[in-house]
């Protein structure tokens, strides 16, 4: 597949991806809040997050976009992979390797971090968790950077399956708790005025989920950034879905595509 080719479906796989955030984000929680939590990831710990700075950080996304869902597609547009030399330093200047600790007590996988860059020089690293059983690929650890290379902010997302049809999601900012809730799967339907012809929806979910992208996920995506990117539109929304920022790809793509033609 080209580049131009695998950009063209991603930005596809990402439109669908908004339409199912935007039909699903009527979201049946189960537990909500801190004093609900009922998994075994850690509480927050002091001091596992360095001192923060806002400086000049440009965030891809437009608080003008209209939900996450836009927001993933606009950062997929609005910034470009940097160099693994340029990943390795951010990794160093964030003080990131295998023995670091998160929020989620979750060990970090350094060899697969990867790093996106804005027009104004602004960088944005995600690092994935090492895979462990219910974990979802697109949790992630996310530090944006400044273009004069100061810390900007910290995001850190899990998404756990706890069954076919519901998860848990966790997200912490700059080593502060926001949210911590278990989400199923909202509607089913169709997103309205989004199908294209010849598009089989069922085809696509199958894809996504067999992929590890449940549509609880999708729900807890939305879910996620939504309280961020409500409070905060600018950094922290750009935190927490560059943190998200594993279903950006050639997976949705491909899912995308056997949907099209089925």
């Amino acid at each position: 597949m080209s580049d131009g080719e695998e950009r063209r479906l991603t930005r596809i796989a990402l439109m669908v991806i908004a339409g199912l955030v935007a039909v699903t984000i009527a979201v049946t929680v189960i537990t909500a809040g801190p004093a609900g939590v009922r998994t075994s990831a850690a509480a927050p710990r002091a001091g596992t997050v360095g001192q923060t700075q806002a400086a000049s950080f440009q965030s891809p996304i437009a608080s003008s976009t209209a939900n996450v869902g836009d927001k993933l597609v606009e950062y997929a547009e609005n910034t470009e992979p940097a160099s693994p030399s340029t990943t390795d330093r951010l990794l160093a200047d964030a003080g990131i390797s295998s023995q670091t600790s998160t929020e989620s007590g979750l060990a970090l996988d350094t060899s697969q971090a990867f790093t996106r860059a804005t027009e104004n020089g602004s960088l944005i690293l995600r690092v994935p968790f090492v895979s462990t059983v219910n974990l979802l690929d697109i949790s992630g650890y996310a530090v944006m950077f400044n273009p004069d290379g100061s810390i900007a902010s910290r995001a850190e997302v899990v998404y756990q399956a706890q069954t076919e049809h519901s998860g848990r999601v966790a997200l912490w900012q700059d080593g502060q708790l926001q949210l911590d809730q278990i989400v199923s799967d909202g509607s089913e339907s169709t997103p309205v005025g989004t199908a294209q012809p010849a598009f089989n929806w069922n085809t696509l979910n199958k894809c996504l989920t067999s992929a590890g992208i449940a549509q609880w996920a999708l729900v807890a995506i939305g879910v996620a950034c939504g309280v961020i990117c409500g409070a905060t539109l600018g950094i922290g929304c750009a935190a927490c879905v560059a943190a998200a920022g594993g279903i950006i790809g050639s997976t949705a793509g491909e899912c995308v595509a056997k949907a099209m033609v089925s």
